[in-house]
């Protein structure tokens, strides 16, 4: 989606922003915030912020089952311990919700079939 963007922009060099202001600025935090806000009251949304979709963008991977280092590479994190810092609780939540379909299935899943 942001290359097809892109591509359409009148700022499409390399060295262009991929979301620009009118003259080919990098959007400052502030103004994307502002953006972000606008977009989510339109929308109906409460307490929509960056760092909520962080939050749900790490704990959508950890899910999903992604390791602690692609997690933090993904944020952005320069050493997997801050991700395991922050997230532990959901890497083990995740690896028991596993553990337990695994059980389950070699138990019951004959039952389903």
């Amino acid at each position: 989606m942001l290359r097809r963007h892109r591509l359409v922009s009148r700022f499409s060099t390399a060295k262009d922003p991929v979301l620009a202001t009118s003259s080919a600025t990098a959007i400052s935090a502030r103004n994307a915030t502002r953006a972000l806000t606008r977009i989510a009251k339109r929308a109906g949304l409460q307490d929509v912020t960056a760092h909520a979709l962080r939050h749900t963008f790490a704990s959508m991977l950890i899910e999903r089952g992604r390791d602690p280092v692609f997690v933090a590479d993904q944020l952005g994190h320069t050493n997997p311990a801050i991700t395991l810092r922050v997230y532990a609780h959901l890497f083990r939540a995740a690896k028991q919700a596993e553990d337990a379909r695994d059980e389950l299935e070699a138990a019951y899943g004959g039952m389903l079939r």
